[in-house]
């Protein structure tokens, strides 16, 4: 008997193994990909993980029975003279409840055990013991770890139902009406939380009411008035605020800039990403950036330079050649244009744009011919302008 029960937990072995080394996978992959997380997770020592670790118990627990206050994005809490909120230092005393009762349960200690096991064990990579992620909790993780916890209130209600229970005897029907209401209760509450997860807006404008001063939850916001409902004004003034509560976190200037950018505020735009540039001055989406701030400006030679630098570290960058066109285009200097329209045209021939305004620089340059068939060729992918450039030019 114990031999086979040996080989029972040997075969198990293999699935542990593949399941650790796809914690690991999650863990790393999710922190890799997210320069927002380490700018969060740094600011939090061992100490201040394990008492994580209490409170993600403590809540993800309360929240199954009393599931009021969700959000999207729950934030790290700000430290106050290097301290966590005392709500975070007292969480331990929940899990010591919680151990108390499995002590005391007696002959329910067995389902206690394993319904508490199977919730912790499938929850342990959320509870911010290791950083994952950058939110200290998280409602949308604990859909499978409830599954434990659940295990144990169907089988207290089959207890009560069977009579196990001396002090529930004569209240069977009423816990049965309690369970259906409490179940319907919570569908209710269901419906109304999909309406908060309608969109990207919606979702971080709920979240920004609890944690207004979270680097996700800003950053989130941001991006969702500009993609959702265009919103360059309202981005510019969340994007502020990021800047304001975190001056170290490089992209969101980079992000701010892009609002303005597209704000057509082209000063204020060219001034986030010089400062982006004088921190990274090889990122190339905030040189590409600025320099369509310059060429909007009127500045061509910034453009020029901007997208020199560009061409030096990725000498393919197609936007950049097309951007060269545009401003040597600006300064009449049709030859040196066309040479970088061509080039475009290798790596995008599919540009309309650049079909459209080739056609315009042969043209100023005595090329007639040349440019009809540009023109011509925009009209074939779908170019608005070429048609009249061509009723004007080529008949």
């Amino acid at each position: 008997d114990s031999i086979l029960k040996i080989k029972v937990y040997l075969e198990k072995i293999p699935f542990f193994i593949i399941g650790l080394f796809i914690a690991y996978i999650s863990v790393w992959a999710r922190n890799e990909t997210n320069s927002e997380i380490s700018n969060i997770t740094n600011l939090y020592g061992f100490v201040d993980r394990i008492f994580f670790l209490f409170y993600g118990i403590q809540f993800y627990f309360i929240k199954l029975f009393l599931p009021f206050g969700l959000s999207a994005f729950h934030a790290f809490p700000l430290k106050t003279g290097g301290s966590l909120p005392s709500l975070f230092y007292s969480s331990p005393i929940f899990s010591m409840i919680i151990i108390a009762i499995i002590y005391f349960a007696k002959s329910f200690r067995k389902i206690l055990i394993f319904g508490i096991l199977f919730f912790f064990i499938n929850i342990i990579l959320v509870i911010q013991l290791i950083p994952f992620g950058g939110t200290v909790v998280a409602e949308r993780y604990t859909y499978l770890s409830y599954i434990g916890l659940f295990y144990i209130i169907a089988q207290f209600y089959l207890w009560i139902i069977d009579g196990k229970f001396s002090f529930a005897k004569g209240w069977e029907n009423v816990m049965k009406y309690s369970y259906i209401a409490i179940a319907l209760f919570f569908a209710v509450l269901s419906f109304n939380q999909t309406r908060i997860w309608k969109n990207g807006l919606t979702m971080f404008n709920d979240a920004y009411k609890q944690y207004p001063y979270s680097l996700p939850v800003l950053s989130g916001l941001g991006h969702a008035y500009i993609k959702y409902d265009e919103n360059f004004g309202s981005a510019i003034g969340i994007f502020d605020e990021l800047c304001t509560l975190y001056p170290d976190y490089t992209q969101g200037f980079h992000s701010r800039g892009s609002a303005k950018l597209e704000a057509k505020d082209y000063s204020g735009a060219i001034e986030d990403f010089t400062t982006v540039l004088q921190r990274n001055p090889e990122s190339v989406a905030s040189l590409h950036n600025r320099s369509e701030a310059y060429l909007a400006a009127g500045n061509n030679n910034g453009t020029i330079q901007d997208c020199n630098k560009i061409l030096s570290i990725d000498p393919n960058y197609a936007p950049s050649i097309a951007q060269l066109g545009h401003a040597y285009f600006n300064l009449n200097n049709f030859n040196t244009a066309i040479s970088y329209y061509n080039q475009h045209l290798e790596l995008s021939p599919n540009d309309t744009n650049t079909w459209y305004f080739r056609g315009i620089a042969y043209y100023n340059n005595g090329n007639s011919t040349q440019a009809c068939k540009d023109w011509q060729q925009a009209v074939k992918l779908g170019s608005f302008e070429a048609p009249s450039m061509i009723q004007q030019y080529c008949q």
